[in-house]
């Protein structure tokens, strides 16, 4: 018997489904994203009236706490329920399906929540664009162009959509990244 031989200690990953992993991240990074995204539009912190700085830093914690959920599921899989060990394959599987998982749940209550909570809240966004642009000293002609790219954003078929089509794509390069990082190979012992 070889010493890479599986044993009960280490299960045979082919046995382990990720799903179960999968879909409990999603979900959890889904309400994350939800409570987030709230917590901005209560406080005005994910909103342009806060200022360009505000957003920066807002849409730079979004980005940190993404990576953790990413991180934190592949690694809770890896020592969870293979026992210590991961591949890169079983690494990206798991962070892309957590992101798209988590992408989905966040879309659909974004689209909700401008359709149904706050149906306002696309004029209400363009009107701090724009006020955002006045007080950064711009002159009309200058952020024209930009707005009318950011409005098409704004409508919630369009957020819904981009979502769940971008939620995978972002989550498979990070997952890349992440696996690469968190791979543990049964022969590295």
């Amino acid at each position: 018997m070889s010493p890479l031989d599986y044993s009960p200690e280490y299960p045979d990953p082919s046995t382990v489904s990720p799903w179960p992993a999968i879909i409990r991240y999603g979900l959890i990074g889904g309400l994350i994203f939800i409570f987030y995204s709230l917590i901005g539009n209560i406080t005005g912190l994910g909103r342009p009236n806060a200022g360009l700085v505000a957003l920066m830093v807002f849409g730079l914690a979004y980005f940190v706490i993404y990576i953790g959920l990413l991180v934190f599921s592949i690694k809770s899989h890896r020592d969870e329920d293979l026992g210590g060990f991961i591949d890169i394959k079983r690494s990206i599987w798991v962070g892309t399906g957590v992101a798209l998982i988590a992408g989905v749940v966040s879309s659909i209550f974004g689209y909700i929540y401008m359709t149904m909570i706050e149906p306002d809240m696309a004029a209400n966004m363009m009107e701090e664009m724009v006020e955002m642009f006045e007080n950064m000293g711009l002159e009309e002609e200058a952020y024209e162009d930009q707005l009318a790219g950011i409005e098409a954003k704004f409508d919630p078929m369009t957020a819904l959509m981009q979502g769940i089509a971008y939620a995978p794509v972002i989550g498979l390069i990070c997952s890349v990244i992440i696996g690469a990082i968190l791979k543990k190979d049964r022969t590295e012992g």
